[in-house]
């Protein structure tokens, strides 16, 4: 390779040779938060590891009694065997490479585990429609190979998967990126009618599946069959209108996704905050901002542009903290009695968090569904421009 770029932040390693593009990937180092989790929790059952060993080791020199030693043996074993295997675990995951080399005749993706390695090899002649993804977690950039989507560059941000585009775009022009405007085109992803049906059945049985979790909650003595009914109903029409807009986007089915999901939110919120004594004081506030947040795109679109454009803003900054708080606040209740005030304070804020969640949510998908009815009916009316109005 004759020349190299190192990005800020090191999240990637670019090599750009004669007849090869490399970009090589370390997805533990890219996860800073999850890596000092990581290494906390290694930490910790380090210790543990050598609190027990050394002990151990100083009652083999000097016996205190048959009994208190086997005892003693066996919780250390107990203790170190998972040590070791979370060590192992973590070296895996920081020796980690993924390398996608880029050629005239292929991509391959190379994926290293120290010394194991797995090689995917894709013919340049299959690959369509290679574009960026926002799909941090599967790989910020896709192309379509055969019947199904591949992403490739796990890890990294959605800039990051544009200016590799870029790069490959100038080297290689055959594969023929999407590129438009600085940026690149988002391209929905294509899935087989066996796929998307798949899909649809999962996400009536998770949400159906979780909505009966929330029904049957032990706060709540006796378990209302409407209510799980009403549940599994919504459960369904999301999941056929999931169907319906893999094979055909409409405003209309995207409306029903949405707005369902976001009331599953809210029904769960009020069913947490109404267990508590004051319940009733925040669910007329709740429900009555999150029917305006559906509503307020309708009545003055500007308006719910500017709110979008700032909750987005202000979502990047507390995206993740909201998420820590929230798996934190979670993790306690399991330890906390349930006849606790620290339990049913921690109810009360999981509820608000819930709330905020399913009203800023709303508002958000409520503008983009707004948006894309516009957009229909001028492209219907572009398509039928004989069409009397």
């Amino acid at each position: 390779m004759d020349a190299e770029k190192k990005p800020p932040a090191q999240r990637y390693h670019l090599e750009n040779g004669p007849d090869l593009l490399r970009v090589t990937i370390s997805p533990f180092a890219n996860h800073p938060i999850f890596k000092a989790f990581v290494y906390l929790l290694l930490l910790l059952f380090i210790l543990i590891f050598f609190s027990m060993i050394l002990p151990m080791a100083f009652l083999l020199f000097i016996p205190i009694g048959g009994i208190f030693n086997n005892v003693f043996l066996a919780v250390a074993l107990m203790l170190s065997l998972p040590a070791a295997v979370f060590a192992c675990m973590v070296f895996v995951f920081a020796k980690h490479r993924i390398i996608v080399e880029v050629s005239r005749r292929e991509i391959t993706v190379i994926n290293q585990y120290g010394l194991l390695s797995k090689e995917s090899h894709y013919e340049a002649g299959g690959i369509k429609n290679i574009r960026a993804s926002n799909n941090r977690s599967r790989g910020v950039i896709s192309f379509d190979y055969g019947t199904a989507t591949r992403d490739i560059c796990p890890s990294l941000t959605e800039e990051d998967g544009k200016s590799i585009l870029f790069a490959i775009a100038e080297k290689f022009p055959p594969y023929k990126p999407e590129m438009e405007a600085g940026g690149s085109a988002a391209v929905e992803r294509k899935y087989s009618p066996l796929q998307t049906l798949g899909i649809s059945l999962f996400l009536v049985c998770a949400l159906g599946g979780m909505g009966t979790l929330v029904v049957i909650d032990p706060e709540i003595q006796k378990t209302s069959v409407p209510i799980l009914a009403f549940v599994w109903t919504i459960a369904a029409a999301m999941g056929v209108s999931v169907f319906a807009n893999f094979r055909r986007r409409r405003w209309f089915t995207t409306l029903i996704i949405q707005l369902g999901l976001t009331s599953f939110l809210l029904a769960y919120s009020l069913h947490v905050l109404l267990t508590n004594g004051s319940g009733w004081i925040w669910a007329v506030p709740i429900i009555g901002a999150f029917l305006a947040a559906w509503v307020f795109p309708a009545v003055n679109p500007n308006a719910a542009k500017r709110y979008k454009d700032a909750q987005e803003r202000l979502g990047k900054k507390l995206s993740s903290v909201g998420m820590w708080l929230f798996s934190g606040l979670v993790f306690l209740g399991f330890f906390i009695p349930r006849e606790a005030s620290a339990y049913q304070a921690i109810r009360i804020v999981l509820g608000v968090l819930m709330a905020i969640t399913a009203i800023g949510g709303g508002q958000k998908f409520a503008y983009q569904i707004w948006n894309q009815r516009i957009s229909e009916k001028q492209g219907s009316r572009i398509a039928q421009p004989g069409r009397p109005e």
